[in-house]
């Protein structure tokens, strides 16, 4: 639960703005952020981190807070790609399924997506590389959704004093599905969405974590995307006028 409630925060607090650029020549002088990751997280500090924890019969997953690019990562070879390939390996079962927060997916209250079969959503910023664009719309996440699962979310965060809506039409944008594409390439788990809340409550978020906790010992993966270099533009203005 502890480990849950630290990745809404952390989910809150970089959820925002502007996909960052890997190659450090491009970016500021802030890009190279995601090539470091790859190196800091090797797979044996995150298996201390984040190995499996027993509760009788069960093993419970961890959550994830992971970078999902700029948004190239599926068409790139770089550390955040490697990382994401090695993080899926770390885990102490495949996942049932997998609820995703993306900054992508703003919302005024809560919501899960029920599709069925969640369509791949081609959302990418107007900034985005046009050759690198044109091999990432080729491309295609074909997972299932489950609305049984997106109504067990929305009653659990009911319950918890928190309303969340249910959308039977939200597919999957880019913070979603370019990260899943790497990590679990054959598309067999069903991913549902979940909006973060646009008032960025940090008690909110924590109490939607604690309330879904107990999703983790059924196999659930909670899974948020973003990361510091969400914001390297704006990083970079602000240092010019410190």
């Amino acid at each position: 639960m502890i480990r849950l409630q630290f990745f809404v925060c952390m989910l809150v607090f970089f959820f925002q703005a502007e996909d960052g650029i890997r190659d450090a020549q491009e970016s500021r002088g802030l890009g190279d952020v995601y090539k470091r990751q790859g190196e800091r997280w090797d797979l044996s500090t995150m298996s201390a981190k984040y190995g499996p924890m027993e509760r009788g019969w069960k093993q419970l997953l961890p959550s994830l807070f992971v970078p999902h690019g700029s948004p190239p990562i599926p068409i790139e070879r770089c550390a955040s790609e490697q990382w994401l390939q090695s993080a899926a390996g770390t885990l102490p079962r495949k996942p049932s399924a997998i609820i995703f927060m993306s900054p992508h997916f703003l919302r005024s209250q809560f919501v899960v997506s029920a599709a069925r079969r969640p369509v791949t959503l081609m959302d990418f910023d107007d900034d985005t590389d046009p050759d690198k664009l044109v091999e990432l719309e080729k491309l295609g996440y074909p997972c299932n959704g489950s609305p049984g699962m997106a109504q067990r979310v929305a009653s659990l965060l009911g319950a918890a004093g928190l309303e969340c809506g249910i959308s039977h039409d939200r597919g999957l944008d880019h913070g979603v599905w370019t990260p899943l594409y790497v990590m679990y390439p054959d598309a067999d788990i069903p991913v549902l969405s979940l909006s973060v809340h646009s008032g960025l409550d940090a008690a909110a978020h924590m109490r939607a974590g604690t309330a879904l906790s107990c999703l983790a010992g059924e196999g659930v993966l909670i899974i948020g995307s973003g990361e510091v270099v969400h914001n390297v533009p704006l990083m970079g203005l602000s240092l010019i006028h410190i």
